[in-house]
């Protein structure tokens, strides 16, 4: 045999070698995805379609969406401000600096440069409407960008599309936070319909997972990938939605007990309290729970705020208060509140308001009958407005439950009537959460509304010293309960259920259910 000869067969047998490598690789990666692949309960049943960073009203949304795509920057499992899309991000005098990761790229193979991260920042600005901070109060300043194409100025693509820079006046203390929403979720350029900005293509984000098949029903399959910087083996491969809406003849939690699904989220319509108690109950699933950041409260709508005064609204509130309390006696994870705020967070009230709260309301201890005619909107599905006791001191008013945000409703174009009182539950923070502070500037939750609470909201993030701006915000939530705008209620954790052996690496300092923190032994 020559030595060309042998050569050659080296060659060939090199090449199948390789070959029965890739098949190899190929067979395990289907392995892999076989035994990590979830079935998430999830309470929406819709197309990817309907999401979108800039329309985010309710918790679910926010949920999807914070899978699929990824931010500049993010905050790790314990709270801290981290890299993301930006593998840096820095201040140099007045001008933020992003540095892009590099081989980040969608499942298709297409790169996401800095390109794409000031697209995000246009589209915002052309689009907005977006529930979790003001870009327009920041970016382009006596600008009014109509498309794509029109320039911003102070902000530039450097580096052959690795680093974004953007020149502010002034100094901006919540930028970087800010931009931890998912609302600002990089979004790819050629993902983009070129003429409305609307996203056409949710296979190819910027996420843990992208959109591997579509269902109008909301049966969604999202699919790990492997060119995410959160990627890992270890986290589920494959996520299943399968939507279990309100009117379903099934709950989650009894989904979960046949083994149609393997993991309850925190956006879940089960009750925090009925997964807590289900995950005491049965030894085959792991509880992950939050720091009591869940709030439940009673909000008073602009009309109600005109119909109703000042003690009509204490003695209203006070009243859904003992009952709610009284339904959920017992339950766990449940702490009856007297403030919007964590007790010992950023922005609580100070001991003095505490008490001069509790002697004003103390004359409304919330056991009168309520003969005023109401519409009351509850969105908590563990609060029974059909309770007996319930009508008892609300006998002229109509109790609905309804998946609605205040603040957040066109009443004209939904055809509805404006309530006088929701009965609420939302997100709150132990620290200072621009995007949630931006988010209930939105809701109506405050006693300053409309413009007024965006007015508010854009003086309080020109302040840049923290011990200046606190005080700003307690002044607000004092002036919220002292006025009655909202009637604080409890406060509970928000619970995960996940299948063992399945581990939860959740965040116990912010809700939202980032599932590639999901991580099999």
């Amino acid at each position: 045999m020559t030595t060309a000869t042998s050569r050659g067969i080296a060659i060939i047998l090199a090449l199948l070698g390789a070959i029965a490598g890739f098949v190899i690789s190929q067979k395990q990666m289907k392995q892999l995805q076989l035994k990590s692949k979830l079935s998430i309960a999830f309470p929406y049943a819709s197309s990817a379609s309907s999401y979108d960073p800039m329309r985010i009203h309710l918790a679910h949304e926010y949920v999807f969406l914070a899978n699929v795509y990824s931010p500049l920057m993010e905050h790790s499992a314990d709270g801290h401000l981290v890299s993301a899309i930006a593998e840096r991000f820095e201040w140099t005098g007045n001008e933020a600096r992003f540095t892009i990761r590099e081989n980040l790229k969608t499942i298709d193979g297409h790169a996401i440069d800095a390109y794409d991260a000031e697209v995000m920042f246009k589209r915002a600005l052309i689009l907005g409407g977006n529930t979790h901070g003001n870009l327009a109060s920041m970016l382009c300043p006596g600008q009014s960008l109509k498309t794509l194409a029109d320039p911003c100025p102070g902000m530039q693509v450097r580096e052959n599309g690795r680093v974004l820079s953007i020149l502010f006046e002034k100094p901006m203390p919540f930028f970087f936070p800010m931009l931890t929403s998912i609302d600002f979720a990089v979004i790819p350029l050629n993902a983009l319909d070129p003429q409305t900005l609307a996203i056409n293509d949710y296979r190819n984000t910027s996420g843990p997972y992208y959109v591997e098949k579509d269902s109008s029903r909301g049966e969604i399959e999202l699919s790990a990938n492997p060119n995410h910087f959160h990627y890992s083996p270890k986290m589920p491969q494959k996520l299943i939605l399968r939507p279990v809406p309100l009117n379903s003849k099934k709950s989650s939690l009894q989904l979960m007990s046949e083994g149609t699904v393997d993991v309850v989220t925190e956006v879940d319509a089960a009750p925090q309290e009925d997964k807590i108690e289900y995950a005491a109950a049965h030894p085959d699933v792991t509880l992950h729970t939050t720091l009591p950041i869940c709030f439940y409260g009673v909000i008073f709508t602009q009309k109600g705020m005109k119909r109703l005064d000042r003690n009509q609204r204490i003695a209203i509130g006070m009243t859904l208060k003992r009952l709610f309390l009284k339904q959920h006696a017992g339950r766990e994870g449940f702490e009856a509140a007297n403030q919007i705020f964590p007790f010992s967070g950023e922005g609580a009230l100070t001991s003095e308001q505490v008490k001069t709260l509790t002697q004003e309301w103390e004359g409304s201890r919330g056991d009168q009958v309520v003969t005023e005619p109401l519409s009351i909107w509850n969105i908590i599905k563990s609060f029974n407005g059909d309770d007996l006791e319930v009508h008892k001191a609300f006998p002229n008013s109509h109790i609905q439950y309804i998946r609605k945000v205040p603040g957040l409703v066109d009443y004209k174009k939904e055809g509805l009537d404006e309530p006088d009182v929701f009965l609420t539950r939302t997100d709150m923070s132990f620290l200072e959460d621009i995007g949630l502070l931006s988010y209930h500037s939105h809701t109506d939750f405050f006693s300053l509304r409309d413009k007024k609470a965006l007015e508010w909201l854009s003086r309080y993030m020109e302040v840049p010293d923290k011990s200046q701006r606190i005080p700003m915000l307690r002044n607000l939530h004092y002036q919220t309960l002292r006025d009655a705008y909202v009637i604080p209620i409890a406060f509970s954790p928000y619970a995960t259920i996940i299948r063992k052996p399945w581990a939860p690496h959740l965040s116990k300092m912010h809700a939202g259910d980032t599932l590639w923190r999901l991580e099999h032994p």
